[in-house]
């Protein structure tokens, strides 16, 4: 049976309330120390065993709908500037393997990487969510980032939202980082565990 992509937010909501409001209770109190609520592959094959080969198939569709359910559960709970993901534990072993054994059918797939972790960067800032401002009318638009390799700017000051219209090229937009979402990212490279 396949899950549709507009059931899965809805199942994520169900899952995480009957078996994680507890953790999610205490992620929005140790939150910005905790940043993360860990959801084990086990108790999902035991919610709906469908539903968790959902995940392992489709996990960006899944992952999107997880940290979603998440966000709207915690903004119930009175925190909608929190930004928390939701991070799958105790994945199945066929779901596991070495850097050496990566292969190309297991891109678009969940699974679990073993490796030693050899060079780990800096952690630095990244913006999840960018509040700008236009310049000629001091209106403030929302962007998601989607990439941490670029900032996206407004494309235009949207008179739907209450903006005065004007295209990019027309205005500028400056982005007012005390009001943006930002995250905590890191580069880590990796390498093969040695044999025992």
């Amino acid at each position: 049976m396949t899950i549709q992509e507009f059931d899965l937010p809805a199942r994520w909501r169900t899952l995480l309330l009957d078996n994680y409001s507890e953790a999610i209770h205490n992620l929005e109190v140790s939150w910005p120390d905790l940043q993360s609520l860990e959801v084990s592959y086990r108790e999902i094959e035991s919610f709906d065993p469908d539903f968790a080969l959902s995940i392992i198939e489709e996990p960006e569709n899944n992952t999107q709908a997880a940290n979603q359910a998440l966000s709207q559960l915690l903004s119930e709970l009175g925190s909608p500037r929190i930004v928390a993901f939701v991070r799958i534990i105790d994945l199945p072993p066929d779901s596991t393997r070495t850097v050496r054994q990566l292969r190309s059918e297991d891109l678009g797939s969940m699974i679990s990487v073993e490796a030693i972790a050899t060079k780990i960067g800096k952690v630095l800032p990244r913006t999840y969510e960018g509040c700008f401002v236009c310049v000629a009318c001091g209106h403030q638009t929302r962007v998601s980032q989607p990439n941490e390799q670029e900032l996206i700017e407004p494309i235009e000051c949207f008179e739907i939202d209450g903006g005065c219209g004007r295209k990019k090229g027309q205005t500028r937009f400056v982005q007012r980082v005390e009001e943006s979402i930002l995250i905590d990212t890191q580069f880590i490279e990796l390498q093969e565990p040695p044999e025992n």
